[in-house]
Parts: structure tokens; C-alpha cells; sequence
């Protein structure tokens, strides 16, 4: 399956800049797909991911990740958070909606 994976700060300006220049081929092409996700509507932006986040549990967002979806033709964000008590969330969001389809507290099973 293929992912990709950005940090908070670089997803923003990757998407509006393009991946640095010593970025691979490889990181080059997912960020291409990454962008066409964004501009056709599968993708919502980083930044709107950052206020749903914030308005739904209060986090600040340390890592986020857009993939395939398992069961769907649509994309997800696995995201792992810092809430303000300092607990690291793991969730996932609709790429496209913003619906949070998971959410649980980092190293607990489910």
C-alpha cells in the first residue's frame, strides 16, 4: 500500500512549492499524487485538517500520513497528535469530508 507521510510544516508549503531539491524521484511522484489529490477534491487541505483537529479534541498535529483507503476508492489521513494533557493520539480522518474515522490513544489496542 502506498503512503505518504509529511510533517505538519512541510505538508503546506510541499503542496504549494513542490518537494524540496534533494528530494527522490519516488518522494517527487507521491507528492505529485498527494497534490493532484488536494486540487480534485479528494484531499482536504493541511490546514483544514489542523482546525478540525483542533475544534474536535483540542490537538496539535505531529505527523500525518494520506493514503488508499482499505475498503474505498477514497483517501485517508492517519494522523498521530499531542493532546494537551501530553497523551499522542492516533486517528483517522476522511481525506476528503474531514470525518473522524478513528481515534484512540497511541499504544492502546483496540
Amino acid at each position: 500500500m502506498k503512503t505518504w507521510c509529511v510533517r505538519p510544516a512541510l505538508l503546506t508549503a510541499a503542496l504549494a512549492l513542490g518537494w524540496p531539491a534533494g528530494a527522490s524521484a519516488g518522494d517527487k511522484f507521491e507528492q505529485d499524487r498527494a497534490r493532484a489529490a488536494l486540487q480534485s477534491g479528494q484531499a482536504m487541505s493541511f490546514a483544514a485538517v489542523q482546525e478540525r483537529l483542533h475544534k474536535a479534541c483540542d490537538c496539535q498535529v505531529l505527523e500525518a500520513k494520506l493514503h488508499p483507503e482499505k475498503d474505498s476508492s477514497g483517501l485517508i489521513y492517519e494522523i498521530k497528535a499531542l493532546r494537551p494533557d501530553g497523551q499522542i493520539l492516533k486517528l483517522e480522518m476522511n481525506a476528503a469530508s474531514g470525518e473522524i474515522l478513528r481515534m484512540k490513544n497511541k499504544g492502546w489496542k483496540d
